[in-house]
């Protein structure tokens, strides 16, 4: 998975960004919300990070923030925009398990 990651990370710039990304498309296979106390956990990112990624993510249309500061719900919208993005991570781990 690390390899799909680099080649991610090429593309769209910030690894954290990835990191992020990476975990709430695994995370939308079972569920499409979580919080930001399980994404911190999880992506071993600072909250104060995650706060600034999470924001450009709701800019972008990905996810939705609900709730106060503590407790926060971060929901995966079903826009097109986050289509666009799973559908890339996808054809990116086709591309390189295929060529394996």
């Amino acid at each position: 998975m690390a390899a799909i990651e680099g080649m991610i990370w090429r593309v769209f710039g910030s690894k954290n960004h990835i990191k992020v990304l990476m975990f709430l498309h695994k995370l939308s296979r079972v569920r499409n919300d979580t919080t930001m106390k399980e994404l911190e956990k999880r992506t071993g990112i600072s909250r104060a990070t995650l706060v600034r990624i999470v924001k450009d993510m709701s800019k972008a249309k990905i996810v939705m923030i609900r709730g106060a500061t503590k407790g926060q719900i971060i929901t995966i919208l079903n826009t097109p925009q986050r289509k666009i993005i799973w559908n890339f991570i996808k054809d990116f781990e086709k591309s390189f398990y295929s060529y394996r």
